[in-house]
């Protein structure tokens, strides 16, 4: 019901405000490139931290000795990084994509990483127990322990990495000598919706910005109820 009177209300904006339409449009193209990236960097995030977590949960056993390092290194900030990762790229084809990537990967891998390492504390002891017993290993190991063991941390921070990517695609898709707004552009993408609510931040066009924020927030907030929530709940009592 909400979601329909939702559509309703902008369908009657659109239809009361035809520049709205086109502005629309537009946020919607910038808003899908932006995605790609988003969830390209946390694909590559997945695959580089849930394997690390399980060797570090199941193999060494020794997770607890490796937090301090992570939360060091974890204490450095994206976007500090930003000109010492644009200038590692300058020069090179696509270099604004790559450095967008850096930007969005650093974002989120540490939130992943240390949600994971956290639910391993309540994981129930006996689960180690029966890997060693029964010899449990390769496939079997993957499909009946880790992934159902870690899923649940996994989830959770996923939510907060991709929340923290989101946040930082303004600098990421245009990182300029101002931070944001006017100032020159040492790495831009072609289109993004980072770079397209920094653009109105120059132009000081309100109504673009207010939509182009509508969408990203009614995307997060769909994505979040209807995907994460839902895996969540679905795997939060998987040994329960």
């Amino acid at each position: 019901m909400a979601l329909f009177l939702v559509a309703v209300v902008a369908g009657y904006i659109f239809y009361t405000n035809p520049a709205i339409l086109s502005y629309e449009y537009q946020v919607l193209a910038s808003l899908a490139l932006s995605f790609a990236r988003v969830w390209l960097a946390f694909a590559i995030v997945t695959a580089l931290a849930f394997p690390l977590c399980v060797y570090l949960i199941f193999k060494t056993r020794q997770s607890s000795k490796y937090l301090l390092l992570f939360q060091v290194i974890a204490s450095i900030p994206a976007t500090i990084l930003l000109p010492g990762i644009a200038i590692a790229f300058s020069g090179f084809p696509f270099s604004s994509e790559f450095v967008a990537f850096s930007v969005f990967f650093l974002s989120g891998i540490w939130y992943v990483i240390f949600s994971i390492l956290a639910s391993s504390r309540n994981m129930p002891s006996n689960i180690l127990e029966v890997k060693s017993l029964f010899g449990i290993r390769g496939k079997l190991a993957w499909k009946y322990i880790y992934i159902k063991a870690l899923l649940p941390g996994f989830i959770t921070g996923a939510l907060t990495a991709i929340a923290a990517e989101w946040n930082a695609s303004i600098v990421a898709e245009c990182f300029t000598t101002a931070g944001v707004g006017s100032g020159t552009a040492i790495s831009c993408v072609g289109t993004g919706i980072g770079k397209l609510l920094d653009s109105t931040v120059t132009s000081g066009n309100l109504t673009l910005m207010l939509v182009a924020l509508a969408n990203l927030v009614a995307m997060i907030l769909l994505i979040n109820t209807f995907v994460w929530k839902r895996m969540y709940r679905n795997v939060s009592k998987v040994y329960g």
